[in-house]
């Protein structure tokens, strides 16, 4: 494609993105993929039919979609420190899934406005094939069962999961309005057709799922992909956490990231509330439960944001250590007390959580189909509730006398015993005996 068939506006600095992008077209592994050209090519129209961008925030997709992010630093050579400085917050932003847009330039939010409109824009396009393909794959299907004596008519439809275009939580795109209803008059117009576009989306998403639901295809899709569910979080003020600014910054933050999914945060927030229930547990403990239970895995870009936020003794725990990551149990007493607290509290709920889905497969699933559970899931069901025994019970005994508050030490306590003596009554009923190599695992996550 050359320039003037790209229907790119004719502006030095938009000639030369558009040259660089096309120059790193070729298949290397280096190179962009070409759905990053089209991506690109669209947004810039949007842009520049939409806004009063000038030529060097028009080349800013361009730019985006055509460097790799390793290639940043080779930008000064072709353009100036203002377009430089632009692509270098563009990869912030994007690295982290603009959880911190609102904090962007103007050039930045009006770029994301654009590129969305073309993600929802291709969704569509993608959702309109994807329906046809599937058509077309069942009517092959029933030809073939017309012309094949013993086709297997009950066997399942075979489909990939490729053919299905799966769309982001819904959060992500009300959390772009939010940041960006806020500009200038000037981007009125580029503001409203991204939310034309993102009312246009919501619907393509339902009539997809329609779509397969009457084809007999049902995806368990989380409820986040077509709702936002920050909406239904309590404000600060009813979380039943400590009122102070600290833990209200850490709070909010998380309330709000896009990126925290309403499993998280509600495991995040059952920690934070036992912690804040007993004598002796630390504000940083709070936060630092809120924080870490929510992002399992903080980019360096997030940090760079973060240590403007939250409380430095929060920022300095979060660096070294991790609820997310197995514990070295010899040296668990010399965690942060702050630290040992949060994991104190998060292995209590972990216990409920692992002794409900314990007694829901038990006691339900199991005598509900009887001999069609296979042997393999029933043995690695009971392998998985007696290792959580030995594991909880190892993590209760590094950190005993360690904690500094004592309720919470005999809450913890409390729930080990208790799941102890429901995973010994299953283990009864099925003539099981504890593995010995359940011992052996000091990961701090069950899997049931």
């Amino acid at each position: 494609m050359e320039f003037h068939e790209s229907g790119l506006p004719q502006d030095p600095v938009v000639y030369q993105a558009f040259t660089d992008l096309m120059e790193n077209t070729p298949k290397k592994k280096s190179s962009p993929p070409d759905d990053s050209i089209d991506i690109a090519l669209r947004a810039t129209r949007v842009l520049h039919q939409y806004s009063q961008s000038t030529g060097e925030e028009l080349a800013l997709p361009l730019i985006v979609f055509g460097t790799m992010p390793e290639a940043l630093g080779g930008l000064k050579r072709n353009y100036n420190q203002k377009v430089y400085d632009l692509a270098i917050e563009a990869h912030e932003h994007s690295m982290t899934s603009n959880a911190y847009l609102s904090e962007a330039s103007p050039a930045i939010k009006r770029l994301t406005l654009a590129i969305s409109v073309v993600m929802f824009e291709k969704f569509s396009e993608d959702s309109a094939n994807m329906r046809e393909k599937l058509d077309q794959k069942i009517e092959n299907l029933r030809k073939q069962a017309e012309e094949d004596p013993n086709f297997d008519r009950d066997a399942p439809l075979q489909i990939e999961l490729d053919d299905f275009p799966i769309p982001l939580p819904m959060a992500f795109h009300t959390h772009v309005a939010d940041c960006t209803k806020t500009l200038d008059e000037s981007d009125t117009r580029l503001f409203d057709f991204f939310i034309e576009r993102l009312n246009e989306y919501r619907a393509v998403c339902n009539e997809q799922m329609q779509f397969l639901e009457s084809r007999g295809i049902k995806l368990n899709l989380p409820t986040e992909i077509f709702e936002d569910s920050r909406a239904q979080r309590p404000r600060f003020e009813d979380s039943g956490l400590p009122q102070n600014w600290k833990t209200k910054i850490t709070y909010e933050f998380v309330k709000n990231d896009p990126r925290v999914m309403a499993g998280a945060f509600d495991m995040a927030l059952n920690v934070a509330r036992t912690l804040s229930s007993h004598k002796g547990v630390t504000d940083t403990a709070i936060n630092l439960a809120l924080l870490d239970l929510t992002h399992p895995s903080l980019e360096p870009l997030d940090k760079m944001y973060l240590i403007k936020k939250i409380d430095w003794d929060v920022y300095e725990v979060l660096t070294q250590h991790t609820l997310h990551d197995p514990i070295n149990l010899k040296d668990a007493a010399y965690y942060p007390v702050d630290f040992q607290q949060a994991l104190a509290a998060m292995m209590i709920w972990k216990l409920r959580d692992v002794s409900k889905k314990a007694d829901n497969f038990f006691n339900d699933v199991v005598p509900h189909l009887g001999d069609q559970v296979p042997k393999e899931a029933l043995n690695a069901n009971l392998l998985s509730i007696q290792r959580a025994v030995h594991t909880s019970s190892k993590i209760l005994n590094a950190l005993s006398g360690h904690l500094s508050a004592p309720g919470l030490q005999k809450e913890f306590q409390e729930e080990c015993n208790k799941f102890a003596r429901q995973v010994q009554t299953i283990s009864a009923r099925f003539k099981t005996k504890p593995s010995p190599d359940a011992s052996s695992d000091n990961k701090n996550d069950f899997t049931l």
